[in-house]
C-alpha cells in the first residue's frame, strides 16, 4: 500500500494545517510534541483516545481544564466505564487496558459508530506484549468497532514486525521541513551505571552543572538504587528530587521500602526540582516544562525493562521537555545491550528458537497431570516472556513477543550509530538518520569511580587518587573540589603547600612518607613530639634495643641533633615495659610500647 505524505510546509504543529487526524490510518507524526493529541481533543469530532499510561491522561486533563474542554477520563483511578452511560461530552480518554470496557459501554449506548478512536503512542502496543498482553487484546479487539480509527506514533513499526491485526492499514506520514538534528552525547559503561547516574545527579546538586537534571530510566528499583547511593555519600535531599512513575502498589511499596517516607511518587505535572527521575510512564505523550532542563538517559542493557527503553527512548524523549533550551540534546549513559553484537538474522533465529521452546513447554504443562512436573515448570514461567498464564491456570504462548523483540532490535540499529567493526563494539561517533531525524553521536568524557567521586558515593578513596585530583586544580582558583578534598584529607593541602608538587610526586603520594616529611619541616614544635611522630611506634608493638637505638640515631641525624642515641631514651618518649622476644629464632631484649607520653606542643 502506497504511503500518503502530508507536507507541513512552514508549520510546526499539526493544528496549524489540519482540522482532524486521518481516518483508518497509522499516522507517523515523526516528531514528538507536534500536537497530535491536541488536534483530537480540540476539534468537534467525537473521540475516544486510548493511551498506554494513566499519567498521559492526567497530563492531558490539566491541559483540557486550561482550554475549557470537557473530558471523561476512564482508568483504574478515574471515572468508570459505567459513567459513559450519562456522559454528554464528546471526548473520552482511556488506558489501553480499559478500552474494551469503553467500547462495550458505547455499544450498549448504541452510538459507538459515532465515535472515532485514536490510539496514541501506538508503538507501545508492542512493548505491552511483554508485561501487559491483555492491553494489546483490548485494543486489537476494539478498534474495528468504531466509526474510524487512527494509530499515532513517532516511532513507526516496520511491516515485517507489525502486529498482524494492523498490517494492511493505510500509512500517513507528516513531512516536516524544520527538523533540527539531535545531539547525542554518549558514554558506555561495563558496570557501575547506577554509580555514574548518582554522580551525574550530584554534579547538579552541587552546582557544578547548571540547570536541572531530567533522568529517564525505566526502572523504579534502579531509581531507588541511584538515590540510595547518593544518600550514602550524604546527599539525602528529598526536597530536591522528584520521582515520576505509575501509581502502582509495587512502585509505592518499593520507594517506601528502599527510600523511606520522605520520598514518594509525583505526577508529571508536579513542580520541577533539581533532580527529576522518570520511568516509561512519562516517556511517551506527556508534556514537561522546564527551560533549564538537561535530558539524561540511563539504560542497563542486561534488564528487559530497560532494554526495551534503549530502543525506543530517543525518538520519544526528544522534545519531551517542551520548552527546554537544550531539548534537542541528550546524554546517553548505557551498558551492554544484546542488540549490539549480533546480526538481524542471528537475532531473529534466536528469538524464534525461544518461542518454539515456549510452545513445547506450554504443550507439556497443559497435558500433564504430574504435579511435580507442573511445579518445576511453574518456577521458570515468571521469567519467560513468551508464555502467558490465564486466571484458570491454562498456559498459552505470547506470539506477539516475536514482533516486539524484532521491532526493538531494528529500532536500535536504525536509531543508534552502532559500529560494525570487529575492533569496536557498541555505539560510535557519527550521524545516523531514523524516521527523517538526524542523530549526531559524540562520545562524552567518562565519569571515573575514584578519588573524590568515591567520597561522594560514600566510599573510601585512595590517598594517591585524591592527591592527583588536587594537583590538577589550577593554583589561585577557588574550587569546591579543593575544599572537599581538604575536608576528607587535610594532609593533602598541607603537603602541596609545604612540600610542593614535585616533592609530593617524589614521595609517590604515600601518606606515611608525606606525614614524616612534614614533621621534619615543622620547626614550631618540640623535638620530642617530632621523634614520636617519626618513630611512629604503635601500642603493643615490640621494639628491640638495637632497633630503638638505630631508629633514634637515624632521626637525630635528620633533625640535626648531635648526640649518640641510646635505646633507653625511648622511656622518655613512651610508656614502656621491658621485655624480650624471639627474632629470627633468637631471644632479643627490648621494650613493649604501651602508649606515647608526648603531646603536640603549641607553636
Amino acid at each position: 500500500m502506497q504511503e500518503v505524505i502530508i507536507d507541513a510546509g512552514k508549520h510546526e504543529y499539526l493544528s496549524e494545517f489540519i482540522e482532524d487526524l486521518p481516518d483508518n490510518a497509522i499516522l507517523n507524526k515523526v516528531l514528538t510534541g507536534c500536537g497530535m493529541t491536541s488536534v483530537a481533543l480540540g476539534n468537534d469530532v467525537k473521540y475516544v483516545i486510548a493511551v498506554p499510561f494513566i499519567s498521559l491522561i492526567e497530563n492531558k486533563q490539566e491541559w483540557c481544564k486550561k482550554k475549557g474542554i470537557k473530558l471523561l477520563a476512564i482508568h483504574s483511578n478515574g471515572a468508570k466505564a459505567k459513567d459513559i452511560a450519562e456522559y454528554t461530552g464528546n471526548k473520552i480518554m482511556v488506558t489501553y487496558d480499559s478500552l474494551r470496557k469503553v467500547a462495550t459501554s458505547l455499544e450498549e449506548r448504541g452510538d459507538i459508530k459515532d465515535w472515532k478512536l485514536c490510539v496514541d503512542e501506538s508503538h507501545k502496543l508492542l512493548d505491552s506484549a511483554i508485561f501487559r498482553p491483555d492491553a494489546i487484546d483490548s485494543v486489537l479487539e476494539s478498534f474495528p468497532k468504531f466509526k474510524s480509527y487512527v494509530f499515532g506514533t513517532a516511532t513507526p513499526v516496520p511491516d515485517k514486525y507489525q502486529l498482524p491485526a494492523l498490517n494492511g492499514i493505510k500509512k500517513v506520514t507528516i513531512k516536516w521541513n524544520k527538523i533540527v538534528p539531535v545531539k547525542v552525547n554518549y558514554c558506555h559503561y561495563k558496570k557501575s551505571i547506577h554509580d555514574v547516574a548518582a554522580l551525574t545527579a550530584i554534579s547538579f546538586l552541587k552546582g557544578e552543572r547548571n540547570g536541572n537534571a531530567h533522568i529517564f530510566i525505566n526502572s523504579v528499583y534502579s531509581i531507588c538504587n541511584i538515590i540510595r547511593t547518593m544518600k550514602k555519600g550524604g546527599y539525602d535531599v528529598p526536597n530536591d528530587m522528584r520521582i515520576v512513575c505509575s501509581y502502582r502498589d509495587f512502585n509505592i511499596n518499593t520507594i517506601k521500602k528502599h527510600l523511606g517516607k520522605d520520598y514518594y511518587i509525583n505526577s508529571v505535572g508536579s513542580p520541577v526540582k533539581k533532580i527529576n527521575f522518570y520511568t516509561a510512564t512519562a516517556f511517551e505523550g506527556c508534556d514537561i516544562y522546564d527551560v533549564d532542563a538537561h535530558n539524561i538517559i540511563v539504560t542497563d542493557g542486561s534488564k528487559d525493562h530497560t532494554k526495551i527503553e534503549i530502543t525506543t527512548i530517543l525518538p520519544q524523549i526528544i522534545g519531551r521537555v517542551r520548552d527546554s533550551k537544550t531539548k534537542n540534546s541528550v546524554e546517553l549513559l548505557y551498558s551492554n545491550s544484546e542488540y549490539i553484537d549480533i546480526s538481524e538474522e542471528e537475532f531473529e533465529k534466536n528469538i524464534k528458537n525461544e518461542l518454539e521452546q515456549a510452545k513445547d513447554t506450554v504443550k507439556l504443562y497443559n497435558i500433564t497431570d504430574n504435579s511435580v512436573i507442573k511445579e518445576a515448570l511453574d518456577k521458570g514461567l515468571r521469567s519467560n516472556k513468551f508464555i502467558r498464564k490465564s486466571d484458570s491456570g491454562i498456559l498459552s504462548t505470547n506470539d506477539n513477543m516475536l514482533y516486539n523483540e524484532m521491532f526493538n532490535f531494528l529500532a536500535h540499529k536504525k536509531t543508534y550509530y552502532v559500529s560494525q567493526s570487529d575492533k569496536v563494539k557498541g555505539i560510535t561517533n557519527g550521524t545516523t538518520t531514523n524516521n527523517s531525524i538526524p542523530y549526531q553521536y559524540r562520545s562524552k568524557q567518562r565519569i571515573e569511580i575514584k578519588g573524590l567521586n568515591k567520597v561522594r558515593l560514600g566510599k573510601v578513596p585512595s590517598f594517591k587518587d585524591l592527591c592527583l585530583e588536587y594537583k590538577e586544580i589550577p593554583n589561585g582558583v577557588i574550587s569546591m573540589k579543593r575544599i572537599e578534598i581538604k575536608e576528607v584529607e587535610p594532609l593533602i593541602e598541607e603537603g602541596f603547600k609545604v612540600l610542593g608538587a614535585d616533592k609530593m610526586k617524589a614521595l609517590e603520594y604515600r601518606k606515611t612518607d608525606i606525614q614524616k616529611e612534614l614533621t621534619l619541616r615543622k620547626h614550631s614544635i618540640n623535638h620530642d613530639w617530632k621523634l614520636v611522630q617519626l618513630l611512629d611506634y604503635k601500642s603493643g608493638q615490640f621494639i628491640s634495643n638495637t632497633r630503638a637505638k638505630n631508629d633514634l640515631q637515624a632521626i637525630y641525624d635528620k633533625l640535626g641533633i648531635y648526640k649518640k642515641a641510646k635505646a633507653t631514651e625511648l622511656k622518655k618518649l613512651y610508656l614502656t615495659e621491658s621485655t624480650s622476644s624471639r627474632v629470627n629464632s633468637k631471644k632479643v631484649a627490648g621494650f613493649k610500647i604501651i602508649n606515647s607520653k608526648i603531646k603536640e606542643s603549641a607553636p
